[in-house]
């Protein structure tokens, strides 16, 4: 039987299109022509909390802010170097919360080959603070790139709480000082929730100053102020007035030097009040409370 004109030119038009689409998908066999996807997305670098002790549970179940600063909102691209960040864990009186996991999340390493530097079972101190440090181990042009584009972003948690900070990449490697700024939080931490009623008992305030950017300001003063000392029996044993360190923190130590009867029934009803306020920007910090 004879095959019409009309069909075999639609077989060979229907085998044309087969072969075009074979071809776009790199010829159909396993050479895929396609560049492969560009990686995105964090790893996280801490160990996952596992059975958890009383204490701890306690603990994290109190947090109830985090905060996140570095000493700037970039950071100077060299192999070697290192990138540190401070975060602390309060509670709702601002009080730092003592021993508590913090879990780290970075973005992806080999995208900017910038790797965690800290212990898998990252906790806080003392004080309620914890030290993240990162190193640049690799610098592809890729990885620069991306850094300067898009930034190495920095995700801490503690307990059900999280905060994160981005830190873009650059070229300039500056030494010139750091021109006075603005303080636009003053953020007023202590070691204690209460004081022992016992003449030598020590408490330590800090004031955390930061840029609008939660950026650290070194070298700027800090006005504490404690009250009424004569009624509280709590002294500092240092000038109220306080530059921050390099860390953008202004420490205070306070004591109670004096117990009479009248300071003991002051301490339990009244309490120590304490707040502060940044000369630059006159900006007042929170206040604290202590019975």
């Amino acid at each position: 039987m004879a095959i019409s004109t009309n069909l075999i030119k639609s077989f060979q038009l229907s085998a044309l299109t087969t072969a075009l689409a074979l071809a776009g998908c790199g010829g159909g066999g396993g050479n895929d022509t396609l560049p492969p996807p560009v990686k995105t997305g964090t790893i996280i670098v801490t160990d996952p909390i596992t059975n958890p002790d009383s204490t701890t549970t306690t603990n994290l179940a109190s947090v109830k802010k985090v905060q996140l600063v570095s000493t700037s909102s970039d950071f100077y691209m060299n192999i070697g170097d290192s990138v540190e960040l401070t975060v602390y864990a309060l509670n709702s009186n601002n009080i730092g919360v003592a021993s508590v996991p913090v879990s780290v999340q970075i973005t992806d390493p080999s995208v900017t080959g910038v790797f965690s530097g800290i212990s898998p079972n990252l906790v806080t101190d003392d004080t309620g603070k914890a030290v993240i440090k990162l190193d640049i181990k690799s610098l592809t042009n890729d990885q620069k790139n991306y850094l300067k584009q898009n930034g190495l972003v920095v995700t801490t948690t503690v307990g059900t709480v999280s905060t994160s900070k981005t830190l873009k990449g650059t070229d300039v490697n500056t030494t010139t000082p750091t021109p006075t700024v603005t303080v636009s939080n003053l953020l007023l931490i202590s070691d204690s929730q209460n004081i022992t009623l016992v003449k030598g008992t020590k408490v330590n305030v800090t004031a955390l100053a930061v840029d609008k950017d939660n950026n650290i300001i070194p070298n700027t003063t800090i006005d504490f102020n404690i009250g009424n000392s004569v009624l509280s029996g709590i002294f500092a044993n240092s000038n109220l007035s306080v530059l921050t360190n390099d860390r953008g923190e202004a420490n205070l130590e306070l004591e109670l030097k004096s117990l009479s009867n009248e300071q003991i029934s002051y301490l339990l009803n009244t309490g120590l009040t304490i707040n502060s306020t940044a000369r630059t920007g006159s900006i007042a910090s929170n206040t604290i409370n202590l019975k």
